[in-house]
């Protein structure tokens, strides 16, 4: 722009005083357009000089505002990092190159147990122990050197007591990228390092009761064709108890198709994929018994879906119990022979709540359906022939005082068709109250109806053969004894 204006002015010069001479030979004249050249000149310069004056302050004055804009943006942004520093309850921090502290937020300054402008200026040893100050300044240190930011766990013993801090540190940069200090940022995980410690405990403990229990239990994942049914089980996860019970070793097991690992279970296994794969894919549990064929055991089971195309199974051996209680059901099947042939039944009576349990053949005794019939203490007294409750009822009171060895009694009792029927009831107590009454006596009831008709018979009949009814009487009873004492053994075991 100034070399344009030097030329436009020395062509002006030139130029326009010979234009003048040219144009005005009148000397008054001449001067007079050379002073209205003058002012036109002063004109021209003057706008020329004011366009680029005023474009400078616009440029001037559009650079100043962006650079008030800037600050204020600056400005911002520095209170939005002190505010954010302040309420943070991280700690915040920054150091010179010596160690000392350019800043510390609030939570730091609750850690360290001194107000934040009190540590302005100081280093770590006015804030932690002399072990402790020296460890983090040498991290410090090494931070300042390599020039790269650092993670790292601190425990330290802080005023609000020892804490486990992850602490990041970095190098503070100036703007041509010199290193002048460090910065920092520690988040207290104490309470976070604790409850992963008692998560490791916990999975320990449960670790333990998993591979410790007394069931067997494997984790599947279902392997499914094209159309979707499951046609086989890849183990995940295993206890003892599996192993124990497959004879399988843990290295052969986890990862492997069932058929694979257990070859010669076809059955069994396509029971197991059916079964456990459905509940895999459905979701819905299961608890049953199942019988391995190959292994010859019985299990209790107890499956449910552990996660999208995941089977849980914990199974537990119950081979003994199903002997124990077939053993159990021939037992009672022998009991129930046995007193079919003595013509006994059994009762067991619950002496506070008069709820009687009755065998089928004492309800039979007494013409009832064993499947509807129940018993009652009231219902057994109603049926009792009014002329023997008397000495029933004394008996059953001295027995129960204690006044006698046991309680035998024979009685009369109406039958569903309204018949009297004769009774030989014994009983022992088996249960007493915490303050010694009575509580349950089991017992049995003996058909003597045909005893006793022949017992009347001889003696209207023949009174010279009394005495051998008498004795036969008594064999009788004895081997009604010894049975009665067989059945309750047998009821017992």
């Amino acid at each position: 722009m100034a070399l344009a204006y030097a030329v436009f002015a020395g062509m002006w010069i030139l130029l326009s005083d010979k234009a003048m001479g040219l144009l005005f030979r009148d000397p008054k004249a001449l001067v007079e357009a050379s002073m209205v050249k003058g002012w036109f000149f002063v004109a021209v310069t003057t706008l020329l000089l004011y366009v680029l004056v005023r474009r400078l302050v616009d440029q001037l004055h559009a650079s100043h505002q962006r650079e008030l804009a800037e600050a204020g943006q600056k400005q911002r942004a520095l209170q939005i990092l002190a505010a954010i520093a302040k309420s943070s309850d991280d700690a915040i921090f920054a150091k010179d190159e010596r160690g000392r502290y350019l800043l510390v937020n609030d939570a730091a300054a609750r850690f360290m147990g001194r107000p934040a402008d009190e540590l302005l200026g100081l280093d770590d040893v006015a804030a932690f122990p002399a072990e402790q100050a020296a460890l983090i300044m040498s991290i410090d240190r090494r931070v300042f050197a390599s020039g790269a930011v650092e993670t790292n766990e601190e425990r330290l013993r802080t005023a609000l007591g020892e804490r486990v801090f992850l602490a990041t540190k970095g190098p503070l940069r100036d703007a041509q990228g010199r290193t002048f200090g460090t910065f920092g940022i520690s988040r207290d995980v104490t309470e976070r390092m604790a409850a992963e410690d008692r998560l490791v405990e916990s999975e320990a403990r449960y670790r333990s009761l998993f591979e410790n229990m007394n069931t067997g239990f494997v984790l599947f994942e279902v392997v499914q064709n094209n159309g979707g049914d499951p046609v086989d089980l890849v183990i995940l996860a295993v206890n003892q108890g599996f192993l124990a019970t497959t004879g399988l070793k843990l290295e052969d097991a986890i990862g492997e198709r069932l058929t694979q690992v257990l070859p010669g279970i076809e059955k069994d296994a396509a029971d197991w994929i059916g079964t456990y794969g459905n509940i895999a894919l459905t979701g819905v549990a299961r608890q049953f018994e199942q019988v391995s064929e190959r292994l010859g055991v019985s299990y209790s089971v107890s499956a449910f879906r552990a996660g999208p195309g995941q089977c849980a199974v914990s199974f537990l051996d119950i081979t003994g119990r199903k002997k124990t209680e077939q053993a159990l059901r021939d037992s009672e099947e022998r009991l129930r022979l046995a007193l079919e042939a003595a013509r006994q039944g059994m009762y067991d009576l619950d002496l506070e709540t008069g709820v009687v349990l009755v065998s089928p053949q004492y309800a039979t005794m007494l013409g009832h359906d064993p499947r509807t019939f129940e018993e009652t203490y009231d219902g057994w007294r109603g049926r009792l022939h009014p002329d023997d409750r008397a000495a029933v009822f004394k008996t059953l009171d001295d027995y129960l005082a204690g006044h006698l060895p046991a309680y035998r009694v024979e009685f009369r009792l109406r039958t569903r068709d309204d018949r009297w029927k004769w009774i030989l009831s014994m009983g022992k107590l088996q249960e007493w109250t915490a303050d010694g009454r009575p509580l349950r006596m089991l017992g049995t009831h003996t058909d003597i109806d045909a005893l006793k008709a022949a017992e009347a018979a001889l003696r209207e009949g023949n009174l010279t053969l009394e005495a051998r009814v008498a004795e036969r009487t008594a064999e009788l009873t004895a081997a009604n004894q010894e049975l009665e004492t067989f059945a309750y053994a047998v009821s017992h075991d």
